[in-house]
């Protein structure tokens, strides 16, 4: 299986352009790109994006899928999961997302 244990810089100094973000955006699925959007502050917003691509980088490198196949929903605790992928084993595939700070931690496995 894979082990990922990952930390990202979030903070002042990375200082994103406007059409650099909006690229960000574009990554990220409908729903997650509104729940970004409404936070009132920036470095929610910035903490938010990173964890997002982190999963979705976390989940391709563990499955050896490709972006556009993998997708998240959120449970009733409103933790993100994996749906399904197709002829992947999703089943194993745990992670965790925190955020302090300045930085947003991930560790997973499969």
């Amino acid at each position: 299986g894979v082990s990922l244990r990952w930390a990202t810089y979030a903070g002042p100094n990375w200082k994103p352009s406007a059409a650099q973000w909006d690229q960000l955006l574009d990554l990220q699925q409908e729903e997650e790109r509104a729940r970004i959007k409404r936070f009132h502050f920036e470095r929610d917003a910035k903490t938010a994006m990173v964890g997002r691509l982190m999963l979705h980088a976390a989940a391709c490198a563990a499955l050896g899928a490709d972006r556009d196949e993998v997708k998240f929903t959120r449970n009733k605790e409103n933790k993100p999961y994996l749906l399904p992928v197709a002829g992947k084993d999703v089943e194993g595939f745990n992670l965790n997302l925190s955020h302090h700070g300045e930085w947003v931690v991930l560790a997973s496995g499969c």
